[in-house]
């Protein structure tokens, strides 16, 4: 109690309403943004259970191939620029 007195007296009334109104925006904008993380998990947990675990392992799958093909497309481009600006026979 002794440090909101403290607050008080150093602070004027109206830096104190503001203060206070910002805090209270602040505590309801957290509150916001939990709700915006519960239905976003709500919604992924609902995705999840539309396929089996086979079907997700499937899938898996598919995507980290694409994704090693666009690694390696990326860094044997970069292989060959290096050796046509240099003129060296890469093999």
């Amino acid at each position: 109690m002794r440090i909101v007195k403290q607050i008080k007296a150093a602070l004027p009334s109206g830096k104190l309403a503001v203060i206070a109104v910002l805090l209270m925006a602040l505590a309801l904008g957290v509150f916001k943004f939990w709700d915006w993380i519960k239905y976003r998990v709500g919604v992924i947990t609902v995705a999840m259970a539309m396929l089996s675990l086979n079907e997700w392992a499937v899938l898996t799958g598919i995507f980290c191939t694409i994704g090693t093909f666009f690694v390696n497309w990326y860094y044997e481009h970069k292989k060959f620029l290096r050796s046509t600006s240099r003129n060296i026979n890469c093999e």
